[in-house]
């Protein structure tokens, strides 16, 4: 036989068996079984990802479900540690009348006294003041504006305003709305109480509420001070 004739024979040869394979089975290559393997293992850790975020989902909706508005017909109300808080309404807003108690998130009592912390409440810097409204009935920290809402349902003048926020208790007071504020004892005479505003011009000053027996109203305090808190409400009514 030529040279041509092998070479012609040769290629006959390599179309038949080309022609007889099944591509089905050519294609299952151990890379296809492993881009299988590899699906099916994303398919399970898509499915173990969606369970997580499921179960995230009902975690957060049972957290939700937690929180119970104030009941506006109350008369009183207990934080998260079970302490209990008698409420005013003055205006539209509703003021707890004693100052918080709350110990496990932070905060000092006076002389490092437990009795203190039960007396006159709990110390607590500006940035630990709103655990101090743990309540989750809609209860927080009151804002600069809500404390001067206060002051002017309080009376006219600063020294007005002072007799009529503080307790019969303490020094002549009249306590006309109710509010019942008292001595406080840390260092100061009178009692002062953070709000939720920041100087925006100052990273190390805050507001707050200073009530005393000559005069009420809101200065500037220095973060690190330990004041006390009382909560408010914004009634929708």
């Amino acid at each position: 036989m030529t040279k041509k004739g092998c070479i012609a024979v040769a290629f006959l040869f390599v179309f038949l068996c080309s022609c007889g394979s099944d591509n089905s089975v050519s294609n299952y290559t151990p890379e296809s079984l492993a881009n299988s393997s590899s699906s099916e293992d994303n398919l399970e850790l898509n499915n173990s990802s969606s369970s997580i975020a499921e179960k995230k989902v009902q975690s957060s909706s049972s957290s939700r479900s937690s929180f119970v508005r104030f009941n506006e017909k109350d008369s009183v109300i207990v934080d998260t540690e079970g302490n209990v808080y008698p409420v005013v309404k003055i205006g539209d807003l509703w003021w707890t009348t004693k100052n918080s108690r709350m110990r496990k998130n932070g905060g000092t009592c006076y002389q490092d006294n437990e009795e203190n912390c039960e007396k006159y409440g709990t110390l607590y810097d500006f940035n630990i003041a709103s655990r101090g409204c743990s309540f989750n009935n809609g209860f927080r920290i009151p804002s600069r504006n809500e404390f001067e809402q206060l002051l002017e349902a309080a009376g006219e003048n600063k020294e007005e305003r002072s007799v009529n926020l503080r307790s019969t208790e303490w020094s002549n007071g009249k306590d006309i709305l109710g509010f019942a504020a008292e001595e406080g004892k840390y260092g100061m005479v009178g009692i002062a109480f953070w709000s939720s505003s920041q100087n925006p011009t100052s990273a190390y000053y805050s507001y707050y509420l200073f009530i005393m027996k000559d005069g009420a109203g809101i200065y500037e305090g220095n973060r690190k001070d330990a004041y006390y808190v009382r909560c408010v409400y914004k009634s929708d009514k």
